[in-house]
């Protein structure tokens, strides 16, 4: 293929998307109710509070462009 001419070319720029909806994972402090099993064998419901890992869906915001 050759090309011998361009005559011309447009580029238009868009804006950035300032919100998003995506899979967030992190590590912190929880709070939730479910049904929980303790070390004594008991099974129970209830709110716990607990720390560690936390896969969720988020809607995020861009406030910053880098």
């Amino acid at each position: 293929m050759k090309i011998s001419s361009i005559e011309g070319a447009n580029i238009e720029k868009t804006e950035p998307k300032k919100w998003a909806v995506g899979i967030q994972i992190g590590i912190g402090p929880s709070l939730g109710y479910g049904i929980l099993g303790g070390s004594d064998g008991i099974v129970r419901s209830g709110w716990y509070l607990g720390f560690g890992l936390n896969v969720s869906l988020g809607l995020t915001y861009k406030i910053a462009e880098f």
